[in-house]
């Protein structure tokens, strides 16, 4: 391993938190339309301009006990589980990718798949802001990634996108209603995009399986599921898309 490949994986390390930290902003302003640059932050309840102390991914919720040092009201839990979950995004990636550019690639694929995840329980939808820059992402890594191949990760997000969208349009006039969003169809092609078209059946497969478990534990609850009850597709897709990269890696 090159001293090179080791400061990439340091960084993406060190790193990682804070991008926690901003993709908690993400995804609490994102679906609002609120502007994710609007000068510095500052507490929701009294308004405050957050210092540094306050801004320390981490370290900040420790020694402020997770409340404002002004108004003593608790600070939002999901800034903390994003960082947190940002570190331990970034170690499995050491532990998976190794160390050097793909680790930060990963770690940032692995909190924008968080992101769109928690968007699309809150708010059933996947935004384009997100989705789009990851088809975009998966065909530039394959240029300098050995294990991708330009002409398979480009077919990937063609055929992850069109597979999707013609289910989805077959969906609409057969039953007369939408029944799979066109985000489904972009993040699906993304996948394609990071894992080549060889990998969009297994990440299919992780997503549908991960989809029927959860259906078949919320009616083990005594939930009554029916045909028109909506349920978000995007997590599971976020999920299979996350465990192909990582473990079932393309080989072209």
């Amino acid at each position: 391993m090159s001293d090179i490949a080791f400061f990439a994986g340091v960084f993406a390390l060190i790193m990682a938190p804070f991008l926690g930290s901003f993709f908690a902003l993400v995804a609490d302003r994102l679906p609002r339309g609120e502007p994710l640059a609007t000068g510095r932050s500052q507490c929701r309840d009294c308004g405050r301009i957050l210092g540094f102390v306050d801004l320390v991914p981490l370290a900040s919720y420790v020694i402020l006990k997770g409340k404002c040092r002004t108004c003593g009201q608790p600070i939002p839990h999901e800034t903390i589980m994003f960082e947190v979950a940002a570190l331990l995004l970034a170690f499995q990636a050491v532990m998976t990718v190794g160390w050097g550019w793909l680790t930060l690639v990963t770690v940032l694929l692995g909190l924008a798949l968080l992101t769109l995840a928690v968007i699309d329980i809150r708010h059933f939808y996947l935004p384009d802001v997100l989705t789009l820059p990851l088809i975009a992402m998966g065909i530039l890594t394959s240029l300098a990634e050995p294990r991708l191949d330009l002409l398979s990760s480009s077919l990937g997000a063609a055929i992850g996108y069109g597979s999707f969208a013609l289910v989805a349009w077959l969906y609409r006039k057969i039953r007369g209603r939408d029944g799979l969003g066109l985000g489904d169809a972009k993040l699906f092609a993304a996948a394609g995009a990071f894992v080549g078209w060889q990998g969009l059946p297994l990440v299919l497969l992780v997503a549908s399986t991960g989809g029927l478990v959860v259906i078949l534990l919320l009616r083990l609850r005594g939930r009554v599921i029916s045909n028109e009850d909506i349920i978000p597709f995007g997590p599971f897709l976020a999920l299979g898309f996350w465990l192909v990269w990582l473990y079932a890696p393309p080989v072209f």
